[in-house]
């Protein structure tokens, strides 16, 4: 028999991971919590990044080259939100040097600013050490995130099940 409740079993309970955008004029500090960033090949189309499978089969390479886009799942700085956070090459080599020799970026501290005034203006970065974190997500949990983003194209929000995710 079914049980009235105030909130859904926690087996349903779900949490909205959305994309992180870095717009101008409003730099964001994140503390990664992927365990390495999730990387692809892209194209910007109709004002939206858009996944490429490659020459083969991929209808905008014939007219515009395919841009590397790496994703992490991050946590605001200062609040508890999470999100999925995308990066340029550019802004991976602003962040290289903070990576040394270590096997993971879980607990690195960043800042993500916009060179210029466009919405699409250089993305730069900017490390601030490295912080103890609990939850993590690994490479294939990250890669999950994003190719279900890109797959599903729902309002770029994810509802992920954090009691199928575990830490690392």
């Amino acid at each position: 028999m079914n049980e009235f409740s105030k909130r859904p079993p926690a087996e349903q309970q779900r949490v909205p991971i959305g994309i992180l955008r870095v717009r101008p004029r409003r730099p964001i500090k994140v503390v990664h919590l992927s365990t390495w960033f999730y990387g692809m090949m892209t194209h910007y189309v109709n004002n939206r990044t858009v996944y490429c499978p490659g020459p083969e089969s991929c209808p905008y390479c014939s007219s515009q080259g395919a841009l590397w886009k790496g994703h992490s799942v991050v946590r605001e700085f200062d609040s508890e939100k999470i999100a999925l956070l995308q990066i340029t090459p550019y802004a991976y080599s602003c962040l290289e040097p903070a990576f040394g020799k270590r096997e993971s970026i879980a607990g690195l501290v960043a800042l993500y600013f916009r060179k210029g005034q466009e919405k699409n203006s250089q993305l730069m970065a900017q490390t601030h050490g490295y912080v103890s974190v609990g939850r993590t997500f690994s490479f294939d949990q990250t890669a999950e995130f994003v190719k279900r983003i890109f797959k599903e194209n729902v309002d770029h929000t994810l509802l992920v099940n954090f009691r199928n995710v575990e830490s690392v």
